[in-house]
């Protein structure tokens, strides 16, 4: 279950150290397989608890975790409820931000196993200390910048997301699918002097981001004493809402003002993946990718007509892997 969005956002608020079994970068040719402009890959795989247990954490600048899980007749599930406040060095840079991320598995690979994953992340408010001048840095560095304080200028972020993937199968060969579902919204009010926004028509002080997004991912995959594979195709829908305001109401500051942007985004993306290996000894193995993906974009800005474009491209790697005991994985690939 994707942590990242179609574009390569993601929001990692969902992710908990005490949660993970392991965590694996994936870095360089290999990583184009991913999709479209992907520099590399992290994956993290999550441990589920096998007793009830329970925890609770507290740290500095008001900071709390609250963490239980169990097993609970085929059901194993962990939950974690995180808040923080923090007061950095510099005035007008308070944050407060609290997340929800419940795991919960049913059964066995061997005999089919589900998975349901849910995250929710709030980040009610961010404030935005702006930037000082050097006779003002000079004069006090803790200081905001007097336009950030007046205008109250910050962010919030909210983010809900829910996941349910199913696997089954073996070494010789295993299917799996997963489906996802996602909202995202952002508001930020800019430190942008309202003078500087009243005769600039592309200039917002106040930006929204309204995002719904969601994918569809199966595969199979195997493997033999020689040759490993593996097939997969995925569909993922993206639409954005984004609206820009000067951030000033006649001489109120801080709120709606004049609509300057009103732009509507919806992306659509489809991918074929197919992998291989094949064993050339012991330790040495050769193995290589090819992904098709296409992704069509219909943008609507508030002054310019409606445009619809599609991309449609290749992505490939081939490499040779060498595994000594003891000495880690070595790796030379092309893409």
């Amino acid at each position: 279950i994707p942590a990242s969005m179609p574009d390569g956002q993601g929001q990692l608020g969902g992710i908990y150290p005490m949660q993970l079994d392991s965590v694996s970068l994936l870095a360089g040719p290999q990583a184009t397989l991913a999709g479209f402009n992907a520099g590399a890959v992290l994956t993290a795989r999550t441990r589920m608890p096998t007793a009830t247990s329970f925890r609770i954490g507290l740290g500095d600048g008001g900071s709390a975790l609250l963490s239980t899980g169990g097993a609970y007749g085929e059901w194993r599930h962990g939950l974690h409820l995180s808040a923080a406040e923090t007061r950095p060095w510099r005035d007008h840079a308070d944050s407060r931000r609290r997340a929800l991320s419940w795991l919960a598995k049913r059964g066995e690979v061997s005999e089919g196993e589900w998975t349901i994953k849910a995250d929710l992340f709030e980040q009610p408010d961010a404030e935005d200390p702006g930037t000082l001048t050097v006779a003002a840095l000079a004069l006090d560095p803790r200081a905001a910048d007097p336009l950030a304080v007046s205008l109250g200028a910050g962010k919030r972020v909210s983010q809900q997301q829910l996941g349910l993937a199913w696997r089954r199968g073996d070494a010789a060969l295993g299917a799996r699918a997963a489906i996802w579902v996602g909202q995202r919204e952002v508001e930020q009010l800019l430190p942008i002097a309202p003078a500087a926004q009243r005769n600039r028509p592309e200039v917002a002080g106040l930006l929204a981001l309204d995002r719904d997004y969601g994918g569809l991912r199966v595969g199979l995959s195997g493997s033999t004493p020689l040759w490993r594979w593996g097939l997969s195709a995925e569909l993922e829908e993206l639409r954005d809402q984004r609206l820009g305001w000067e951030n000033c109401s006649g001489t109120t500051l801080g709120v709606r003002g004049l609509l300057k942007r009103d732009e509507s985004f919806a992306a659509t993306t489809q991918g074929l993946t197919l992998e291989w290996g094949r064993a050339l000894a012991t330790d040495w193995m050769l193995d290589g990718g090819l992904r098709w993906s296409r992704q069509s974009v219909d943008i609507r800005l508030l002054t310019l007509p409606e445009s619809n474009r599609s991309l449609t491209g290749y992505t490939g790697f081939a490499g040779l892997r060498w595994m000594p005991e003891g000495l880690g994985r070595w790796q030379l690939a092309v893409g």
